[in-house]
């Protein structure tokens, strides 16, 4: 299976939590870089492995918290392979910025 690719939008997101987090700690860049790549293979084998949460989005996407990290992924899981729209930080107003989005 392929792995999940990202939206422009998300792609800026992992980007800029990366540069971030470099800032202070250029390991702990890598290591986010390191466990959302697993996770995008995740995703492309499994992509209903995340949760729905219709507490924070209606929108017809799924949640995955990047193992280690305050970090969640957001993605569609239909399109194959599915396709990672956000990657938030999970002390975020997540509600706010998914609604913007939509």
């Amino acid at each position: 299976m392929k792995p999940a690719v990202f939206t422009p939008q998300g792609r800026r997101d992992l980007q800029g939590a990366a540069k971030d987090l470099g800032n202070e700690n250029p390991m702990a860049a890598r290591a986010l870089r390191e466990a959302i790549k697993k996770a995008t293979r995740l995703l492309g084998e499994y992509p209903f492995a995340g949760q729905e949460r219709t507490d924070i989005t209606s929108r017809d996407v799924r949640f995955l918290v990047v193992h280690g990290f305050e970090y969640v992924i957001v993605y569609d899981p239909y399109p194959s392979p599915a396709e990672i729209q956000r990657v938030l930080h999970t002390k975020r107003d997540l509600n706010a910025i998914l609604d913007e989005d939509h």
